[in-house]
């Protein structure tokens, strides 16, 4: 895709959000799902071919185009299987345990709570100057996922108590409520199609080839038709920073943290 074609189609997915957000929330959602029918579809007929082949060649009648099916059939299985079991690798880190820091660990429940968010399986500092919130799939494509927050320590030394908590805060409201959630579960989307994409970027053969131009034509339409929604899910998640500790800590916390960041 052209870049000033991935731009315009960025500027309609902000207009569609503008106008009308839950229309546009929708509209995502059928994309997103259109990526799952592919691949639900590849794995359908992989298994098909396989089955007709297998039977006719265990009945004698084996032919050369009985062999290519299964070569076919394997190969898309296998494309199939590797679309739904992509693996992220979780972010890396020192781990930290409640007894290493028990006041942390104490304002993430007390944040948890106030938001409804779901619990984080694993808190870690790192050298960055940072902090963020990654959830890992558990099973691919599909089910739940592990959530990761990482704490840079120069940013944990930079910064004030209200402002440090306006941080966490934000990062929580990552993954409040049902909106919260669908932007997670599209950003998992995302990173999972981006693997995929790059992971069978040097393969050879028609099913990979196959792969690669079906992912040539959706993965920048969906980097476009949801960046709208990560833009939102960010307002939304300083309106949450604002709400909790109040709106001077949380844009006090912002603008130290662009200038130190310098």
């Amino acid at each position: 895709m052209e870049r000033a074609d991935f731009i315009h189609l960025v500027r309609l997915s902000e207009h569609a959000s503008a106008d009308d957000s839950q229309a546009y929330r929708r509209s995502v959602a059928l994309f997103a799902a259109l990526g799952y029918l592919w691949v639900l579809g590849c794995l359908v007929l992989a298994v098909a071919l396989l089955a007709w082949a297998i039977q006719a060649m265990a009945h004698g009648r084996i032919r050369g185009y009985h062999v290519a099916l299964v070569i076919t059939g394997a190969g898309l299985l296998w494309t199939s299987l590797r679309a739904l079991w992509c693996r992220l690798e979780p972010p890396t880190g020192t781990p930290l345990s409640p007894g290493d820091a028990p006041g942390l660990f104490e304002a993430l429940e007390r944040i948890r709570k106030k938001i409804k968010g779901p619990r984080i399986d694993h808190v870690q500092i790192d050298g960055s100057f940072n902090a963020s919130i990654s959830q890992i799939p558990r099973w691919g494509l599909f089910g739940g996922a592990t959530n990761y927050l990482t704490i840079g320590l120069p940013l944990l030394m930079a910064l004030d108590r209200p402002r440090f908590l306006s941080v966490m805060a934000h990062e929580y409201g990552h993954l409040r409520g049902g909106h919260g959630q669908f932007a997670a579960w599209i950003y998992r989307t995302r990173q999972s199609w981006m693997k995929l994409e790059h992971g069978l970027r040097n393969d050879s053969g028609v099913m990979a080839a196959a792969t690669q131009a079906f992912l040539r034509w959706y993965f920048p339409r969906f980097l476009a038709k949801t960046f709208a929604l990560a833009r939102q899910d960010e307002f939304e998640a300083d309106r949450i920073a604002g709400k909790l500790v109040g709106r001077e800590a949380a844009g006090a916390a912002l603008t130290e943290i662009a200038i130190k960041g310098q």
